[in-house]
């Protein structure tokens, strides 16, 4: 492989997107077209996982009725007394069903 073939660059299950510190997260450097398992540059290899289709990943589950949606709509935040918060979502068929909470722009613009 020369310097100007593009890598694979994927990286070990559960070390996606974070940053290449760590033997771990050191992403695969052979070809874009290679097939079996990824390798890194220390030579630890990992077999490849199915990514899903992100158009039948659903972004949210509503909190009012507990389906999945690919449509959500921001209701609420909800603070934690240990690490952030999370936004609660609701899907369009529960939106006038359930009350209207703070989302986080509300708490940050509020006067």
């Amino acid at each position: 492989m020369n310097a100007l073939t593009e890598t694979c660059g994927a990286q070990r299950p559960g070390f996606e997107g974070r940053p290449h510190i760590g033997i771990n997260s050191i992403p695969c450097v052979l070809g874009t077209d290679h097939e079996g398992d990824h390798r890194n540059a220390w030579g630890q290899a990992w077999e490849r996982v199915a990514v899903p289709d992100t158009a039948t990943v659903p972004d949210a589950v509503c909190v009012a009725c507990g389906t999945p949606t690919g449509a959500p709509i921001e209701i609420g935040y909800v603070e934690r007394v240990s690490g952030p918060g999370y936004v609660q979502h609701v899907c369009p068929d529960c939106l006038y069903r359930s009350p209207v909470r703070p989302t986080p722009r509300d708490r940050y613009l509020a006067p």
